[in-house]
């Protein structure tokens, strides 16, 4: 009996801390605020990013993609906004519109991708010549907006589609550096 006591070895059971022990720090306390900040893991994240950039651009190539599809929801509520007080127009009109121009953008950006061996730099800025538009167009023909109006519409969406990219890349960096 004794032998099978020995090889449990569960420990004391009453175990009293004695006075030479040092007393526990304030952070291992249970309950106890953390020195483990925000600031504290944005320091390691830096440190590992700068460890291997490598796989800090594999993770924004994992989470860009991912956090880009953030921007349709961004342009449903702007074009919800735009068309607020044209009650012909519902929520689910916006969203099939909003869909159809970031597939759209997707499609050319590819193609632009893929021509821009031959091209050079003239593809990424044919792209930014044909999206106004393109959007301008899809205004008229969507919501038969006048060209002044759907041209000051396509200035309001970009605004919205600037702060939302500043946002996914600001997130993007954030969740890629905390995923290294």
């Amino acid at each position: 009996v004794q032998d099978e006591a020995v090889a449990m070895d569960t420990g004391p059971v009453d175990a009293v801390p004695s006075e030479d022990a040092a007393p526990p720090d304030e952070e291992d306390a249970p309950g106890a605020a953390s020195n483990s900040s925000t600031g504290e893991a944005l320091e390691n994240a830096a440190r590992r990013v700068a460890d291997n950039p490598r796989l800090f651009f594999a993770a924004i190539e994992s989470w860009a993609p991912r956090l880009s599809l953030l921007f349709v929801p961004m342009t449903v509520l702007a074009l919800s906004i735009l068309y607020a007080w044209r009650r012909k127009y519902y929520i689910y009109d916006h969203a099939i519109h909003a869909l159809h121009l970031h597939t759209w953008m997707y499609m050319v950006a590819t193609i632009a991708f893929l021509v821009s061996p031959w091209l050079g730099g003239w593809a990424p800025g044919l792209l930014f010549l044909i999206l106004p538009i393109y959007v301008v167009l899809s205004f008229r023909g969507a919501y038969g907006s006048g060209y002044i109006t759907a041209f000051l519409r396509f200035l309001f969406l970009s605004f919205v589609w600037l702060i939302g990219a500043i946002f996914l890349f600001t997130s993007v960096l954030i969740v890629s550096a905390l995923s290294v």
